[in-house]
């Protein structure tokens, strides 16, 4: 039995349909009974098969909204900890054994621009996010 949620697609072929089940009542040759008999088995096919495209249009739908959300909330906690980071940065002058040598390396001289910015280039970019990264490709152009 079909339900309104497997018929989605159905009613492309309703008219054909129609007038193939008059035509069935009425043959005018076995050739043209085999034939429409045929014609509506296809129609019953195509009908089956749109809804069933269509059951996993909407299924597939569903995944990639809670991937998205996933990947949502994930984007969340990682920009909190970058905010965490930063925070603690913006709070200290630097790291102190850093080189192993005991001095203070400052945090101007870790990040992007200072002479050790290798250590930090990355939390940078993270913290610009990637509409920075757009920006320094046009700018580099």
């Amino acid at each position: 039995m079909r339900t309104p949620e497997t018929t989605a697609g159905m009613g492309k072929f309703d008219g054909l349909r129609e007038y193939l089940e008059r035509e069935k009542n009425d043959p005018t040759s076995d050739e043209s009974m085999e034939l429409v008999c045929d014609t509506l088995t296809v129609i019953d096919a195509l009908d089956k098969a749109t809804a069933d495209l269509e059951a996993m249009r909407l299924a597939s739908k569903q995944v990639l909204h809670k991937r998205d959300e996933l990947w949502k909330a994930e984007v969340t906690r990682l920009r909190l900890a970058l905010a965490c980071v930063e925070g603690l940065i913006n709070e200290s002058h630097g790291v102190t054994g850093l080189h192993l040598n005991g001095d203070v390396a400052l945090w101007g001289d870790l990040r992007t621009g200072g002479q050790f910015e290798e250590w930090l280039m990355d939390f940078d970019a993270a913290l610009a996010g990637p509409e920075a990264e757009g920006r320094e490709a046009k700018e580099s152009k």
